[in-house]
């Protein structure tokens, strides 16, 4: 876990942690699911290559039966900006030059520094492309929900922000989550 990861998982938790009285579902990590851990960083079409379509369908499936069988009065689906998978906006797309499974391989083999530094010159190869992540696609299609991209390069604004909408009694809230 970087710096970055760890000051956004606390300023989501924070934000949850201040609003009680809203349930929350968790369901598993499509990458997590897919490739194990640790995984390398992989934009959406690699994701893509390696099944992450199937797996991102069913885990969508579990999503769509709790949120059928709990009939919320409103549903928030958070993703992460930049995310393959779980993005609401804006997805990470390119290729390596190198085969993936390879990369994968090299991936699991090394320390944490090392696999920082390895997904960082990975990421560099992929650029920003204004379309969700591929289960947060799929999401969208299922069901209607308010979709919130939460940003780990500026976690404080992104958990103020939500907190402000939620505070406000803007739940569903399309005007403070505009996708």
């Amino acid at each position: 876990m970087t710096d970055k990861d760890l000051a956004a998982a606390v300023a989501l938790r924070e934000l949850l942690f201040r609003h009680p009285e809203i349930p929350l579902l968790l369901f598993p990590c499509p990458e997590l699911w897919l490739l194990g851990f640790p995984r390398p960083l992989l934009s959406r079409n690699l994701y893509e290559e390696l099944g992450m379509s199937e797996v991102a369908g069913r885990i969508a499936d579990f999503i769509v039966r709790v949120i059928k069988e709990e009939s919320p009065e409103g549903v928030i689906v958070v993703g992460v900006k930049g995310s393959p998978t779980c993005a609401t906006e804006t997805t990470a797309i390119g290729a390596l030059e190198m085969e993936v499974q390879g990369v994968i391989e090299e991936f699991r083999r090394l320390d944490k520094l090392e696999r920082i530094e390895l997904s960082r010159e990975i990421s560099q190869k992929f650029r920003r492309e204004a379309q969700p992540g591929t289960l947060t696609g799929i999401l969208w299609e299922r069901f209607e929900a308010t979709f919130m991209e939460f940003d780990k390069d500026n976690p404080e604004g992104a958990s103020r922000y939500s907190s402000l909408c939620w505070e406000s009694k803007a739940f569903p809230a399309e005007e403070c989550f505009p996708v």
